[in-house]
C-alpha cells in the first residue's frame, strides 16, 4: 500500500482573501507584531495559523511542533532563526498549547519574545524583537 500526502499551502494573501470572504477584516490587526517567519512545515497533525476563535480571539494551532522554512530575508528573525530550525516554544509556553499558539499569533510590535527551537538536535533559546507586519505566515500541513 502506497501512503498518500495531502499538502494544503496557504499563501498569507490567499488566507487574506479567503478570510475577508468570512468577513474577518482585522488580519493586520492593529499592533500585533511579525517575528519574519514566512512558513511552517507540519509533518502530520493538525496545524493552523491565525484561527480566530469563536470569542474572537486569534490563535495558532499546532498538534505538533512545526518545522520553519521560510524566514523573511528582511524580517527580525534573520541571523537568529534558520529554515528547518523546529519551534519549541515561546516565551516559555510549548507551541503545542494554547496559551503557546495564542502568544505566537499575538506578538507585540516592539515586545521581544524567547523562542526555543530545536536545529541539529540541540535545543537553542533565542530572542526576536517583533516589527510591524501582519504575522500571516504560510502553512504547509503532510499527512
Amino acid at each position: 500500500m502506497r501512503g498518500r500526502a495531502l499538502v494544503v499551502i496557504l499563501s498569507s494573501a490567499a488566507f487574506c482573501a479567503l478570510s475577508t470572504r468570512a468577513q474577518y477584516k482585522d488580519e493586520c490587526r492593529e499592533g500585533t507584531g511579525d517575528l519574519g517567519i514566512g512558513e511552517y512545515v507540519c509533518n502530520g497533525g493538525d496545524c493552523s495559523v491565525s484561527t480566530r476563535l469563536k470569542d474572537g480571539r486569534v490563535v495558532h494551532q499546532f498538534s505538533i511542533e512545526p518545522h520553519i522554512t521560510a524566514i523573511d530575508p528582511n524580517g527580525p528573525s534573520v541571523g537568529k532563526l534558520q529554515e528547518r530550525d523546529v519551534l519549541v516554544a515561546i516565551d516559555g509556553r510549548l507551541v503545542t498549547t494554547f496559551e503557546g499558539g495564542y502568544r505566537l499569533a499575538n506578538a507585540k510590535i516592539g515586545v521581544a519574545v524567547k523562542l526555543r527551537i530545536r536545529r541539529d538536535k540541540k535545543e537553542l533559546e533565542v530572542t526576536v524583537l517583533p516589527g510591524k507586519g501582519c504575522n500571516l505566515p504560510r502553512i504547509t500541513v503532510v499527512h
